[in-house]
C-alpha cells in the first residue's frame, strides 16, 4: 500500500503576524503622513490616499474604518506614479 503524502509547506499560510487590522478593509493608520493630520476635518466624499503591502491606492474617506471591504483597496486598478 502507498504511503499517504502530506505537504508542510503551505505558502499561503504567513509565519508573521498580518500588519494591518484586515486584509480587505481601509484603515486610519494606512493613511499617508499628508492625510492623518487633516483627516477629521475632510469630508466624506473626499478621496485620500493610502498604502498597503501592495502599494498605494486611493479610497474616500467614509470607507476608512467603516467596518466595510474597500472596493478600491482590493481592485487590480492601482495609483501608479511614472
Amino acid at each position: 500500500m502507498a504511503k499517504r503524502r502530506t505537504n508542510t509547506h503551505r505558502p499561503w499560510q504567513k509565519e508573521e503576524p498580518y500588519k494591518y487590522k484586515t486584509r480587505f478593509g481601509s484603515h486610519r493608520e494606512m493613511l499617508k503622513e499628508e492625510h492623518q493630520e487633516s483627516f477629521e476635518t475632510l469630508k466624506p466624499k473626499d478621496k485620500v490616499l493610502c498604502e498597503d503591502e501592495f502599494g498605494e491606492y486611493e479610497t474616500e474617506v467614509w470607507r476608512v474604518d467603516s467596518g466595510l471591504a474597500d472596493p478600491n483597496r482590493y481592485a487590480q486598478s492601482r495609483v501608479k506614479f511614472s
